[in-house]
């Protein structure tokens, strides 16, 4: 990554910028990573230093937000390109079965149900 402005500099740049779209000042401040073939923009650490340049400090997520801790079971799983029926942490938590556990699958074809049980 580029050596990107930080502070007062950000800050001045991006008031100096106003008709230029977010994408747009996010390169031109340097917050991308040149990754030979393709530019990959930084838009966190842009925000972060926009944030930390005006004195706005913000509490990083805990653990517990980024596991699916809070959030609830939709009663929804969407199957993937590949046909992978990926099984999120707050239907796990719903039915007892911790992270990285064996489950068991019962398909019944009739009700188009799948049901989730722990491994004996």
């Amino acid at each position: 990554m580029p050596e990107a402005l930080t502070g007062d500099a950000l800050i001045q740049y991006v008031q100096s910028h106003p008709d230029t779209d977010r994408d747009q000042l996010i390169y031109e401040t340097g917050y991308y990573e040149d990754k030979g073939d393709k530019i990959a923009l930084r838009p966190t650490l842009f925000m972060e230093a926009l944030l930390n340049a005006k004195n706005i400090a913000l509490k990083p997520p805990s653990s517990r937000a980024r596991s699916g801790v809070n959030k609830r079971a939709k009663g929804i799983i969407k199957v993937t390109k590949a046909g992978l029926a990926p099984v999120s942490a707050a239907y796990l938590r719903q039915v007892g079965i911790e992270p990285e556990a064996q489950c068991k699958v019962t398909v019944d074809k009739e009700r188009n149900v799948v049901e989730l049980a722990a491994a004996v």
